[in-house]
């Protein structure tokens, strides 16, 4: 069995050319689910995608419109950045996304969730400036997690 998937853009660059290093994001189906047009049973799985030093990759995603089930993707960023001159190793959680037949860009598909991307009670307009937020935060010894969550 091959499963379909689309291209999801990832582009988490940092509007000040933070240095991404060793990163990733990770996409985690929140269950199994039935893809009505190829009549495959899709698994409850985890994409890593490696991002390059830019911030930038692509990940290749079942696309869950395809589904019987309301089913999406928790959406996580983990590696080290380097922030106000010092090395930052965390787990920064996005959000969710629901990647549609068509394919499409993370940081848009991220927008349309419930919530937004967020951090704190701000809701931010890119991608680039939730994880800056979120970097900052862990670079000033908060926490993260709690920083982003919607």
């Amino acid at each position: 069995m091959t499963i379909t998937t689309v291209s999801i853009a990832c582009d988490v660059t940092l509007p000040d050319n933070t240095e991404f290093t060793a990163s990733q994001l990770q996409f985690a189906l929140s269950g199994p689910d039935y893809d009505t047009v190829s009549n495959d049973a899709i698994p409850a799985a985890t994409v890593t995608v490696a991002l390059n030093a830019s911030g930038v990759g692509t990940a290749l995603l079942w696309p869950v419109d395809r589904g019987t089930r309301n089913t999406h993707y928790a959406v996580t960023v983990t590696g080290s950045f380097v922030a106000n001159g010092r090395v930052v190793a965390d787990t920064f959680t996005l959000g969710i996304i629901k990647p549609p037949s068509a394919g499409g860009d993370l940081a848009n598909l991220l927008a349309q969730s419930s919530g937004g991307m967020g951090a704190g009670s701000t809701i931010y307009a890119t991608l680039a400036d939730a994880v800056a937020a979120a970097v900052a935060a862990a670079a000033a010894g908060a926490d993260p997690i709690a920083a982003l969550a919607a």
